[in-house]
């Protein structure tokens, strides 16, 4: 019993070892293989001038929470990963950008924490997937069997992407890895018998692995079988799985290929072992590349290649600047309220995140709008608000020093109203500007009011007739050319009339 006791535990050693090698829960199969093989001979039949072209891609973020909304990543984690994969496929010709410049929204307890094995998961994920771009679904954990929970994988069968939130929180680079992945690469480490076990001349190895699809061979460090042994590829150099077995990122351990000679691994590979840890920046070799492209060119791959869209690559530089409400301001009205910012150049979108809590960790609510302003819905009365914009582009995520101050604001509810059919009422924002002068006004039943702009001297400037209905509404007046200063803004009805000062600052 003795030398069976000694193979398990050998077997049982190496696959921790391999699991710490590679924190990468794709699997690799003979299909895995098959793909890769063809995307090398399709390269091999394309014009180079094919393969030269901008290869725009789109990706489809889906924000995955629990079955009550809790726990989803931050958009801003997103657009940064987003930055990172771009930044990282920068000597390929692939331009990845944000689908619809938005996200997927979507609450399951099954997604969010078993995504790789619940049923329930991959229905609703076939559900959400996106026909036209590379799906990728941010989740909490991949698993409920805690080992290998916190593994980001690439399913071939469907074709997307499981990432786990805390790499895009640690701005990792295993989103790249993946979609490297999905475009047919496989680990440089591929083939070698970690999952096989060790031999007793260790670092002398090898033993054949077990179930290998490339036919159990190990690659040699001089490339005599490359072609037919680890990647399939003769530009990536052995790698056995070192990256887990802590040699940082310069390999030193003095292990041998089959042939006796000392392996030298390229440890900032993307496909490595070493990519997963802290070797940057991680890079892509020429064959890598060609075989993408090969991939990329395939009919099944004709879903991310339809559109002729061609998003802004155009990298922000400024941040934003706010402007209303003022940090600190007391606002007159919880409803209609306005925030505005200065135009960014070059930027064609804005992350807005506005929040309860100081740090944004909990009751925010965030936006993407294409205009320097958002009108929020409702808030709650007399409590603190906390907002900061961040502009960026949806081919080019890049933020890091873009994002404005913060700023704070409270929103207090609207005045009360002497007229009995008007519960409230107010100008908001108050300051204003001639252009966008707005007031809102809460009724009990509909009502027939007027509603007139009055200068200090009593002269009336413009009038609006209204028939308000019940509730709560916003309504605008008349653009009208006011020069900066005090005005009053007067509703009047057949049971009363109420005024307002209002501040006019264009």
């Amino acid at each position: 019993m003795k030398p069976i006791i000694t193979l398990l535990s050998i077997l049982f050693t190496s696959v921790q070892l391999f699991a710490q090698a590679a924190p990468c829960g794709t699997e690799q199969t003979k299909a895995s293989v098959d793909q890769l093989k063809a995307s090398k001979a399709l390269f091999q039949k394309l014009d180079i001038t094919q393969t030269e072209d901008s290869k725009y891609v789109p990706v489809k973020f889906h924000l995955i929470a629990d079955s009550v909304g809790n726990g989803r990543v931050k958009e801003y984690d997103i657009l940064n990963q987003l930055c990172i994969l771009n930044e990282d496929f920068s000597n390929t010709d692939f331009q990845f950008y944000l689908k619809d410049a938005d996200f997927s929204y979507f609450n399951s307890t099954a997604i969010f924490e078993d995504s790789r094995t619940s049923t329930l998961a991959k229905n609703q994920m076939l559900t959400l997937k996106d026909a036209h771009a590379i799906n990728v679904f941010v989740v909490n954990t991949t698993s409920s069997n805690t080992q290998g929970s916190n593994i980001s994988y690439f399913d071939p069968n469907n074709d997307w992407i499981v990432l786990v939130k805390k790499e895009s929180e640690d701005g990792t680079n295993q989103l790249s890895h993946q979609i490297g992945h999905f475009f047919s690469l496989l680990h440089t480490y591929f083939g070698w018998p970690l999952i096989g076990g060790f031999d007793s001349s260790y670092p002398n190895w090898p033993i054949a692995p077990v179930n290998d699809p490339t036919g159990g061979l190990t690659e040699n460090q001089d490339g005599s079988n490359c072609t037919i042994a680890g990647d399939l590829l003769c530009d990536t150099p052995p790698d056995y799985g070192f990256g887990g077995l802590d040699f940082s990122c310069n390999y030193t351990g003095g292990a041998k290929d089959p042939k006796g000679i000392l392996v030298d691994p390229l440890e900032n590979n993307q496909m490595g072992s070493f990519a997963l840890s802290e070797c940057y920046p991680y890079t892509f070799t020429p064959d890598q590349i060609n075989a993408m492209y090969g991939d990329y060119a395939k009919s099944s791959r004709d879903y991310i290649r339809q559109s002729s869209y061609v998003p802004n690559t155009t990298q922000v530089t400024e941040p934003a600047t706010l402007v209303w409400p003022g940090n600190n301001e007391n606002l007159a009205s919880n409803i209609g309220v306005t925030l505005d910012w200065n135009d960014v150049p070059n930027a064609e979108y804005y992350l807005l995140e506005v929040s309860r809590s100081l740090n944004f960790s909990s009751l925010t609510q965030n936006y993407i709008v294409t205009e320097s302003q958002k009108e929020l819905p409702e808030l709650t009365a007399n409590k603190k608000y906390y907002w900061k914009v961040t502009p960026f582009n949806d081919g080019a995520s890049c933020m890091n020093g873009l994002t404005s101050p913060k700023w704070k604001f409270k929103a207090s509810p609207l005045a009360t109203s002497n007229i009995k059919e008007i519960n409230a009422w107010d100008v908001i924002p108050n300051p204003t500007t001639a252009s966008t002068l707005k007031f809102a006004i809460e009724l009990d039943k509909a009502l027939e009011i007027t509603a007139q702009l009055v200068a200090v001297n009593g002269q009336v400037l413009s009038t609006k007739d209204l028939k308000v209905n019940t509730g709560k509404q916003v309504i605008s007046m008349p653009n009208t050319k006011l020069s900066n200063g005090t005005y009053f803004l007067r509703l009047i009805s057949k049971n009363g009339m109420e005024t307002r000062r209002v501040v006019i600052q264009n």
